[in-house]
């Protein structure tokens, strides 16, 4: 049976972006100020002034495509399939992954909830294997819950 990730993931993945974002423009902004007060000529400060602008939207066109266009694709081209026997896990834009997990091998599953999950009502899961991890960012609760029942019915 094929799962998508939570609607919610899109949501979030705006919110972290959009801080991590809104960091790095003012760092940006502050940094070019100080340099622009330091200089004392004017044709230095003419140049400032154009590579500031050139920065500046530079940096909101990657704002736009990182924040807003992003998280959707990434949406869209994550998938997982739970069948009788493994787990198929799905995702990648320019480099498609498959990755397939039997049942068998899963050792455990972690459940993981950061601040913004806890708000959106969301969970991550790390499914841990001998072979290493693999994470699903972003799934509700009765998700949670049936990965959980794939676990102990293993057992």
């Amino acid at each position: 049976m094929k799962y998508k990730l939570s609607k919610l993931f899109i949501v979030k993945s705006i919110i972290l972006r959009f801080l991590i974002f809104s960091l790095l423009y003012l760092g940006l902004s502050l940094g070019f100020y100080r340099l622009k007060s330091f200089s004392s000529f004017n044709q230095l400060n003419g140049i400032m002034d154009n590579t500031l602008w050139v920065l500046q939207l530079l940096i909101t066109v990657i704002f736009i495509i990182s924040v807003l266009i992003c998280p959707i694709i990434k949406y869209f081209t994550w998938s997982y399939f739970i069948f009788s026997d493994f787990i198929e896990i799905r995702y990648g834009v320019l480099f498609k992954r498959y990755i397939c997990i039997k049942r068998n091998n899963i050792k455990y599953i972690n459940v993981c909830e950061n601040p913004i999950d806890m708000i959106l009502r969301i969970k991550s899961i790390n499914i841990y294997t001998a072979g290493g991890k693999v994470s699903i960012p972003a799934i509700n609760k009765e998700q949670v819950e049936f990965f959980n029942y794939i676990v102990q019915e293993r057992v």
